[in-house]
């Protein structure tokens, strides 16, 4: 189960997370679904790709960028202190505004 806030805006979401033995109450997902929105709101991934392109080097073809950056994440969190450091600051910024999101649908 998991939601991804993709670059342009898109907001992927698994099925799971509202159907099955262990879909989640309306309001964490609402919550799940803030906080992605807080990610399209704030432009994230658009920070995340400047980052990139300046850590990868400027040479590198597609595939070498590709490979580069697969070895310096670890279980799916980036190993670079600049990366964890923008990373936390993002996810924060998500879960600061998915309240307020909250707040204005009328959820507790």
């Amino acid at each position: 189960m998991n939601a991804h806030a993709g670059a342009g805006g898109t907001i992927f979401a698994s099925t799971a997370l509202w159907s099955g033995p262990k879909a989640y109450p309306e309001n964490e997902i609402a919550a799940i679904i803030g906080h992605e929105i807080g990610h399209v709101a704030k432009d994230h991934s658009l920070l995340l790709g400047c980052l990139a392109i300046e850590w990868i080097p400027g040479s590198s073809s597609l595939k070498e960028a590709s490979v580069t950056f697969r070895e310096d994440m670890s279980d799916g969190f980036p190993r670079k202190e600049t990366w964890k450091r923008l990373s936390q600051a993002l996810e924060l910024e998500a879960d600061q505004l998915a309240v307020r999101l909250l707040r204005r649908a009328g959820y507790d």
